[in-house]
């Protein structure tokens, strides 16, 4: 994964880019106010790790530290948000707010 966002985090933050909350439905029916939609995608979990900064992770003893491209479960309402250079809306959070790397497997 390309970090495209032009935000490079420092010390021990990460850059994810968060699951999108759908906006509309198939059928065209707006879901949320822009206010409503704004909570929800605070209190994302789930998102996909752009950047990492040059201390994040260091002293961890775990086998499986995320890694650029992994999708990681993260604290809800961790960090803060940030719009790229691309438009899209970043998170960047502290290395211990991430709680587990999701394993992808075969995704078919």
């Amino acid at each position: 994964m390309t970090n495209n966002s032009g935000i490079r985090p420092f010390r021990n933050c990460i850059l994810l880019l968060p699951k999108q909350i759908e906006e509309k439905t198939e059928a065209g029916i707006i879901v949320a106010t822009q206010g409503q939609l704004e909570r929800e995608q605070l209190a994302q979990t789930e998102g996909v790790v752009v950047a990492i900064g040059a201390l994040a992770f260091q002293g961890w003893e775990a086998e499986d530290l995320p890694k650029i491209g992994d999708t990681v479960v993260f604290t809800k309402y961790a960090g803060m948000m940030r719009e790229g250079k691309d438009s899209l809306q970043y998170r960047l959070i502290i290395d211990e707010d991430v709680r587990a790397v999701v394993d992808q497997g075969d995704k078919k």
